[in-house]
């Protein structure tokens, strides 16, 4: 264990919900993840940070729609930001590597995590 100021204390207070890989578990969320990434990053960053997951970030949004090589840092700082917030298990260094290995990935596990929380932020592009 480290130190909790140490942004790779590892949290082992509460576990992810589902797989990173588990894309399928929701399809809902995984073609919204695919079709539609940067408004799904700009609706969960406003259900992480502000709890309002039915506002689009319009920063966030045109920050990823704009300048793609942006959408790996705001998926890991996302997931960062998800786990610090519901005590999940893991360190800023997998957030990181998950996030430029397989982007998508992150962006649905983020999801279906919020999904999971009762946060929905999906429904831009794909409705249930």
């Amino acid at each position: 264990m480290g130190n909790p100021n140490d942004t790779n204390y590892e949290l082992l207070d509460d576990a992810w919900s589902s797989g990173l890989f588990g894309c399928f578990a929701d399809v809902n969320s995984c073609g919204e993840s695919v079709l539609c990434l940067p408004c799904q990053a700009g609706r969960q960053w406003n259900a992480v940070a502000n709890r309002e997951p039915n506002n689009n970030n319009l920063t966030v949004c045109c920050a990823t729609m704009l300048c793609p090589f942006s959408c790996p840092i705001v998926a890991a700082l996302l997931r960062k930001k998800l786990r610090e917030t519901y005590l999940i298990a893991g360190t800023t260094s997998t957030d990181i590597l998950y996030s430029f290995c397989c982007m998508p990935c992150v962006i649905c596990h983020n999801a279906r995590e919020l999904n999971y929380r009762g946060l929905r932020p999906g429904g831009v592009c794909i409705m249930k």
